[in-house]
């Protein structure tokens, strides 16, 4: 999957989890053909939820690895559910 050249991602904006806990986000409604970009400093967890009635898919780019490109990890959101996934290391996560 690819973002059209010249299009905005939309921002995904960070909420700190402290040891007292962090209230629910808002969330950010999907922007496919623009795409997300979210801040990632390797300990970043990511929420998808999918508030629709059909499954989705998101798709999370990653860096080239040598000069290779590397097939986007693809995370399965069924309707109705979440998932959360932590990023891994910023060195990696495009």
């Amino acid at each position: 999957m690819s973002i059209p050249a010249g299009s905005t991602p939309t921002v995904v904006p960070r909420a700190a989890i402290t040891a007292e806990g962090a209230a629910p986000s808002a969330g950010v409604t999907g922007n496919p053909p623009s795409g997300h970009h979210v801040a990632n400093d390797g300990r970043t967890v990511l929420e998808l939820r999918n508030l629709g009635d059909d499954p989705g898919t998101a798709y999370i780019r990653l860096k080239p690895v040598d000069g290779q490109p590397v097939t986007p990890k693809q995370v399965e959101v069924p309707a109705g559910e979440r998932r959360q996934l932590r990023l891994g290391a910023p060195n990696l996560v495009a």
